[in-house]
């Protein structure tokens, strides 16, 4: 079985290169879409032609070959857009011409294959952007030209084709970089040339085309790399010749132009993988030869990185298995866990998940809710192969 998409929490949805969508895992709210509201510890074909699917908390969409925008699940907020607060037990179709969506805690979004951003769901903060606070039950255009959205703790940002940086909706610690912390209901420009934008609770990062990194917003931890705890109101150049950058947890990381993994921030539970246990102010070398690197966005954060040749890393909090060693201890320093991985990443569940550079999907760590879909409901505390009836 080859695996096109994959997302998974406390329940797990993929897409193989056929075009099916599976999930299974905690239906209790009709997540996973097969019209019942009873937990699947093994995996449910949901749909068809499926190009882009996804879930957040406990709301899910689809986005099929001809572009429609499907979503089901939680609704008691208009996460999903059909003009009702009631929970979908099966897709229901909300947009046509639809490029790209996504949902974040009963926040959702599309933009359409014009650019056009459309944004729907809860809006206590701002988040929507169409300057009230009220929930919006159906999708309403907030801008053009944009061609990538993202939203974190009620904080939204865009980037247009242009490559400016607009941000808007909940300030608290400055992290829409505007100069205040009062909350923003319209959507308000910050940088330009940039390439790439995240948000982290009350933090957020950008990465410029050339390579810059600025950080702003809350820094507590030190996540934001300039030495001190003080807040940032306005981006601030951290580092230069930056090739990917992140942020989850009160944890930043950066991988350089030369391949080379530097961490800085929270370090309770040894995630930034320097064998210690203590915040870590500034950017601090971790390993070369990194290609790609991540964070868990949970409480206890794990993180993880894959080698130019394949080799996959993890350390920090393992109480759930999810470094994938065997163990349920902490890790201070990255351990060595796989090879020929593609791609992987860590889900605030504590669920990890790996895909081999032949498309073979493994998974590991919590499985409370069956998300892992060995038909079991016991921690995973090393790799498990993932196979699938049909795709």
């Amino acid at each position: 079985m080859k695996f096109r998409s994959f997302c998974s929490d406390y329940r797990t949805e993929v897409v193989t290169k056929s075009g099916d969508l599976y999930m299974w895992g905690e239906n209790n709210l009709g997540t996973v879409g097969n019209g019942t509201t009873t937990s699947q510890l093994t995996p449910q074909k949901i749909m068809s032609n499926v190009k882009e699917a996804g879930i957040e908390s406990v709301t899910s969409y689809a986005i099929t070959e001809n572009s429609d925008l499907y979503m089901w699940g939680y609704n008691n907020l208009g996460s999903i857009g059909n003009g009702t607060k009631e929970i979908q037990q099966t897709p229901q179709k909300i947009m046509s011409a639809v490029k790209t969506a996504g949902t974040y805690k009963h926040t959702s979004y599309a933009i359409t294959e014009n650019g056009d951003l459309y944004m729907w769901g809860i809006n206590i903060y701002g988040t929507i952007g169409n300057d009230t606070t009220n929930d919006q039950l159906t999708p309403i255009k907030i801008m053009t030209k944009v061609k990538e959205i993202g939203i974190n703790n009620n904080t939204s940002y865009a980037i247009t084709e242009s490559n400016d940086l607009y941000m808007w909706g909940y300030n608290k610690s400055g992290q829409i970089g505007n100069g205040t912390t009062n909350n923003q209901l319209t959507p308000i420009k910050i940088i330009s040339e940039v390439k790439e934008v995240s948000i982290d609770y009350t933090t957020s990062y950008a990465l410029t085309q050339n390579g810059d990194l600025y950080i702003w917003g809350d820094n507590s931890y030190g996540q934001i790399g300039n030495g001190t705890t003080n807040n940032q109101l306005t981006p601030i150049k951290i580092m230069s010749e930056v090739k990917n950058a992140g942020i989850n947890n009160n944890i930043s990381y950066a991988i350089t132009e030369t391949s080379d993994l530097y961490m800085w921030g929270y370090n309770n539970f040894g995630s930034i993988g320097n064998g210690t246990t203590n915040d870590q102010l500034t950017p601090t070398k971790i390993m070369g030869n990194v290609k790609k690197a991540g964070i868990s966005k949970n409480t206890y954060p794990t993180s993880y990185a894959i080698t130019q040749n394949g080799d996959l890393y993890m350390w920090g909090d393992n109480k759930s298995g999810q470094i994938g060693n065997g163990t349920t201890e902490n890790h201070l320093n990255p351990q060595k866990i796989m090879s020929n991985v593609e791609t992987a990443a860590i889900y605030s569940s504590s669920t990890s998940y790996a895909i081999t550079d032949n498309g073979d999907l493994y998974m590991w760590g919590n499985n409370k809710n069956g998300q892992i879909g060995n038909s079991t409901t016991d921690n995973q505390l090393t790799p498990y192969k993932i196979e699938l009836d049909a795709g």
